[in-house]
């Protein structure tokens, strides 16, 4: 049973995890629009092998600037986005095609989850993203979207449903794609970096978003690895929160702090031609 639901899945050269999240979706999922950021791998290829599923390849800025969901062919009233490294369980199948097997109430505008993180091959049982609730299916018009292909947010105002079953993220495999791939997340966000709240994820957004460059990071390590028991993960725990506090968020703001430097001499280069240009 295809349940009535469209999805869309951000891609990034994944190739490994995109396969692995069409073959997931594929036949459970009503409709699949694959948004692909002109990946260098093969992306496009094994997208076309799966039969009906819509491909789109843009650019990350002009995605982040002007991108909407509303501007993709959805034909389905319930929605849910993915990345490409997000796998949906059997379990989690089952749970969807049982809830949408009837009709949902009408007062339900969308279910939550949780996700179940493996990095290195190992499933991460504690720290701030393994505790955070992740947006399943919602119904289109009732969402306030930010569609940062990296760390969309997702707002729903209205009665929440609640899922047993966890998505699973699967992490890169190895630390040299891990960090080549997140130096592309950080592009991504430095582009993005007036909605710096969401990089936050698990950290309460809205206090995360208020603190100093180059503070936050330590501040979410700590948290995350401290407060929320990341150290009982062991060594690849260690290594995990590590590299996504000190070395990731980190580089975003290093990165947002590199592009306001650059914007400001612009300004100042700008300001000094006209100055000259009036006198």
């Amino acid at each position: 049973m295809r349940i009535p639901v469209s999805t869309v899945v951000f891609s990034y050269n994944d190739e490994k995890n995109i396969k692995q999240c069409l073959d997931s979706l594929h036949g459970l999922m009503d409709q699949i629009i694959v948004i692909d950021f002109f990946s260098s791998d093969n992306t496009p290829l094994i997208v076309k092998k799966y039969h009906g599923v819509i491909l789109f390849e843009i650019s990350f800025t002009s995605f982040v600037n002007e991108g909407q969901l509303s501007a993709l062919p959805i034909r389905n009233e319930w929605n849910m986005l993915f990345s490409s490294d997000h796998l949906v369980t059997e379990e989690l199948a089952e749970e969807l095609r049982n809830i949408f097997s009837t009709k949902v109430p009408h007062d339900i505008v969308a279910f939550q989850l949780f996700r179940s993180i493996i990095f290195m091959g190992k499933k991460m049982r504690f720290g701030a993203s393994y505790s955070s609730l992740y947006y399943g299916p919602f119904r289109k018009g009732s969402a306030h979207l930010n569609l940062n292909p990296f760390a969309w947010s997702v707002l729903v105002e209205g009665k929440h449903g609640y899922l047993k079953a966890k998505l699973v993220q699967r992490y890169s495999e190895t630390l040299t794609s891990f960090t080549a791939k997140h130096n592309i997340y950080s592009d991504l966000l430095m582009y993005h970096h007036q909605s710096r709240s969401n990089l936050g994820a698990g950290f309460n957004n809205k206090i995360y978003g208020t603190l100093p460059y180059f503070i936050r990071p330590f501040l979410f390590f700590i948290h995350s690895f401290i407060f929320r028991l990341g150290i009982m993960d062991g060594t690849k725990g260690l290594i995990f929160h590590f590299l996504q506090a000190f070395w990731f968020r980190f580089l975003i703001d290093a990165k947002i702090y590199e592009l306001k430097k650059i914007e400001r001499s612009q300004g100042n280069k700008r300001q000094n031609t006209t100055l000259m240009r009036d006198a």
